[in-house]
């Protein structure tokens, strides 16, 4: 069999160890982050940590949702705001104040 195998150059957390792995596991540990374990030469377990891409981009899609209707929220307050600060004050009389 020949042909290249790209590698990706890792370090064990645990013991320290320089080893490599193919890319294309190290994408995929990348992708799943910490669903998904793998090992060094020495048997120690490990996995990324942190939120995967799609996991970041789902989070950044419900924030922005909210952040929307937090402006539409916005928007109809101020409409209503709009009209009242429109009017203007009445002046009372004083003799209709004491009435």
């Amino acid at each position: 069999m020949e042909g290249t195998v790209a590698l990706t150059v890792v370090v064990c957390c645990a013991c320290g160890v320089v080893y490599a792995i193919p890319t294309t596991l190290d994408k995929n540990l990348l992708e799943k982050r910490s669903s998904t374990n793998t090992f060094c030469p020495n048997s120690h377990t490990w996995h990324y940590v942190g939120q995967s891409a799609v996991e970041r981009e789902r989070d950044l899609h419900r924030q922005i949702a909210a952040l929307k209707e937090d402006k539409r929220a916005l928007d109809r307050r101020l409409a209503l705001a709009k009209p009242r600060a429109a009017r203007k004050p009445r002046l009372v009389k004083p003799e209709e104040a004491s009435a």
